[in-house]
């Protein structure tokens, strides 16, 4: 019995074998790019496909993945970093680690053993970062699927904007609105100090004049420091023109100082803002620069019409001349400032920041700083002691989910200023 139900098995497979012989099974038909409707999506996608089959996917279609998402994918706080191209190796860098400074770079995986490499990180919804990729051991590589980009003192980077972060409606040019004159790369006779040595130099400066310009008016003025930056990297004049036009500030006079640069490779921007030798440059600035600056602009020639400003090394320069000349200045603006210069433990021959809460220091002061930036700490200690200070006048302190950056201060720059010296 047992040979005979064997028999019959056998039969009935071979059977039905010989009826199915020419079956062969397919894998489905992948979905459209237009069928995808986000990025985790087709993601997914891949996943059901083969490796090779999703690299041919990848090749074939990337060009309309490229059309139909932006890169880095944003949603809400998370964000997905994308590369594609062949690499042993992708590292992202950036604002979020100071670059290297504070914690490892961190690597991109690749994507189901395609070219596709990929990182998922979360942000504040509106942190505004700077990043770049390190390629097979090549640092400072722009994302080539990012087409934005913010700007340092070290120069461009990859920008990251989170889904919350503002609009900046200030920095674009309008046509239909009343234009400042913006004269630039001026020059007048300077003094710059270099170990401990006065040098008399030429020293480079340009200017904003508010639209409608009348010399029988008085106007405030803005001595900017670091001033090629702002007015040549930061669209200075658009956040002006702006302001002015939508009455939120009334027209100013904005003046632009330059550090001492003889080069490309010769300057003397330390020099000028955080050693010993910056009471030269201070002392040029005060006697005879500003004194220029009245006599040839129809300025209000008091403390009450001068603002100093400035980044960076420039922000802590900045509060150190209103600390050294409070009758000069009025307002002060610190944007993002290097304030772990006016300690003492960095030998740089000053101490303001140790003796804050009790110098005379009548002004009103807007301080900001990046929540990612490395002076984050030593601008919440000053301004815990500047709030023991009775004599000043007043002050604002705001910080950001950003990084230390040009683009940073230009996005800013509009509250700063309505807080300073708003209608």
């Amino acid at each position: 019995m047992n040979k005979l139900l064997i028999g019959i098995l056998l039969i009935l497979f071979f059977s039905s074998c010989d009826k199915n012989d020419d079956y062969t099974w397919e894998q489905p038909e992948p979905k459209s790019i237009a069928q995808i409707t986000t990025f985790n999506e087709l993601l997914d996608e891949l996943k059901t496909l083969l490796p090779s089959d999703a690299q041919v996917y990848l090749d074939n279609n990337f060009i309309e993945i490229c059309e139909k998402f932006d890169f880095p994918v944003v949603n809400g706080d998370s964000v997905i970093f994308v590369y594609k191209g062949e690499a042993n190796s992708i590292e992202y860098s950036g604002d979020f680690n100071y670059w290297g400074q504070q914690s490892a770079n961190l690597p991109l995986v690749k994507y189901r053993g395609s070219d596709l490499f990929i990182l998922r990180q979360k942000y504040e919804a509106d942190a505004r970062l700077e990043y770049e990729y390190i390629v097979d051991g090549t640092a400072g590589i722009l994302d080539p699927l990012n087409p934005n980009y913010g700007l340092t003192g070290w120069g461009k980077h990859s920008e990251l904007r989170m889904s919350e972060y503002p609009e900046q409606p200030e920095v674009e040019c309008y046509e239909d609105i009343p234009h400042g004159t913006v004269i630039k790369d001026l020059s007048f006779a300077g003094k710059v100090g270099i170990e401990g040595q006065v040098r008399d130099v030429i020293r480079k400066y340009h200017v904003y004049l508010p639209p409608t310009y009348d010399t029988n008016q008085e106007y405030r003025c803005i001595y900017f420091q670091d001033g090629k930056d702002y007015i040549k990297s930061m669209e200075i004049n658009n956040v002006l023109d702006y302001m002015i036009h939508h009455k939120e500030i009334e027209p100013i006079i904005a003046i632009f100082c330059d550090y001492h640069q003889v080069s490309e490779y010769e300057f003397y921007r330390n020099e000028d803002y955080i050693t010993e030798d910056k009471d030269v440059y201070l002392s040029y600035l005060v006697h005879d620069f500003i004194p220029f600056i009245d006599a040839t602009y129809s300025t209000v020639d008091s403390k009450e019409g001068r603002t100093i400003a400035g980044l960076s090394n420039s922000g802590a320069f900045s509060i150190y001349a209103a600390s050294e000349y409070p009758s000069v200045f009025s307002n002060v603006l610190s944007q993002s400032g290097a304030l772990n210069v006016l300690y003492n433990y960095q030998g740089l021959g000053e101490d303001l920041g140790d003796r804050i809460a009790s110098v005379d220091l009548p002004v009103r002061l807007y301080l900001h700083v990046g929540t990612y930036e490395g002076w984050h700490r030593v601008n919440q200690d000053f301004v815990n002691a500047l709030d023991q200070n009775n004599s000043v006048i007043d002050y604002q302190f705001e910080t950001h989910h950003q990084g230390h950056a040009l683009y940073y201060w230009r996005d800013v720059l509009r509250e700063s200023l309505v807080w300073l010296l708003g209608n």
